[in-house]
């Protein structure tokens, strides 16, 4: 038989638990932002919406992993959830110890190709394995092996997207990417935390020299920014500059911003009638996610204004053929093919 210390310790389990779950469902309905669609197939489509100063994309899949076990019988879910906001708090006084362009301006960021209002057209980009092994035979053969699929495919859709918008050569243009700071050094975050615990890595350069150099370049320059990111106390840093600059909002103008979901499992939760046939965001705005797709793929959606958007296809196909048929050239002759997207 259970002691009093025990049970009590379950009861608190449980009511954690279930605040966890109610919390987040009751802030879903009030922002309207959970919905059913039932299909004539027999299937559903489940959606959700949740404000990101709640949560990430990890905590929104532990969200749903926790309803989905309490759907299915389970007194408490598998991975208990944690408050533990305040281990994010910023320094009392606030003290950087790192840049931040983030949350740096775009020169003239007012003259940007996107605007808001404006038309934009939405398509999604499958790279499956055949589509990542072109790309990869266009990288120097000391990358090859060490280049994440996440780096490869990054800096080539980096490069197709500032072509396509046609930036100056002397325009600076970013590529932003969303770094998970659970795990990391400094203030480690418990397991089951689902607040927000991301970061971002900035790579700059101008439009002509990432459409005219050789993709091991924004490769490179991609790397450089994720070694920034990961430096000692990086995230409290954040914290802390956040704090003296007033929390602005992040920089968008000439930026191209990329969330990694291939590691989220948000296509493995299981709400109790089966693994989806998808699990992922339901579109994409100016950002952009790389989202699991069958078979080892990788699919890309983009949203673009409706000429960018068909120069942004045309370079992605040019940039997978060319690389296709000269596999075992030299770098000259792939600098040259690509300077020409």
């Amino acid at each position: 038989m259970l002691g009093l210390k025990s049970w009590w310790c379950m009861l608190e389990n449980m009511l954690l638990c279930l605040q966890f779950v109610l919390y987040v469902t009751l802030t879903c309905i009030m922002h309207d932002g959970m919905k059913v669609t039932r299909l004539r197939c027999g299937g559903f489509v489940f959606g959700i919406q949740v404000c990101h100063n709640l949560m990430d994309a990890p905590g929104v899949t532990q969200f749903l992993q926790a309803v989905g076990e309490l759907a299915g019988g389970m007194e408490a879910p598998s991975v208990r959830p944690v408050w533990a906001r305040e281990l994010l708090d910023a320094r009392d006084p606030p003290c950087p110890s790192y840049q931040h362009p983030e949350y740096e301006l775009a020169a003239d960021a007012a003259n940007d190709r996107l605007r808001p209002g404006a038309e934009l057209v939405h398509r999604a980009f499958l790279f499956g394995p055949k589509e990542l092994s072109s790309l990869r035979d266009q990288l120097p053969p000391r990358m090859r092996l060490r280049c994440s699929r996440f780096l490869l495919l990054s800096a080539f859709a980096w490069r197709c997207r500032t072509a396509a918008l046609g930036y100056a050569p002397g325009d600076e243009v970013r590529f932003m990417f969303v770094v998970n700071a659970r795990g990391k050094r400094g203030r480690p975050l418990p397991e089951g935390f689902y607040g927000n615990a991301l970061t971002f890595g900035v790579a700059r350069t101008t439009a002509g020299e990432l459409c005219s150099g050789p993709l091991g370049r924004a490769v490179e320059l991609i790397v450089a920014a994720r070694a920034r990111v990961a430096a000692d106390n990086y995230a409290q840093s954040v914290a802390d500059a956040l704090v003296l600059l007033g929390r602005p909002r992040f920089t968008t103008a000439r930026t191209y911003l990329v969330t990694d979901l291939t590691k989220a499992n948000l296509h493995n939760v299981d709400l109790g009638w089966g693994l989806p046939v998808y699990g992922g965001p339901a579109t994409t705005t100016l950002a952009t996610f790389h989202i699991p797709a069958a078979g080892g793929g990788i699919t890309v959606p983009m949203c673009l204004p409706p000429r960018a958007m068909v120069r942004f296809t045309a370079n992605v196909r040019a940039g997978l053929s060319e690389a296709s048929s000269h596999r075992g050239r030299s770098s000259g002759v792939e600098s040259a093919v690509l300077s020409r997207m």
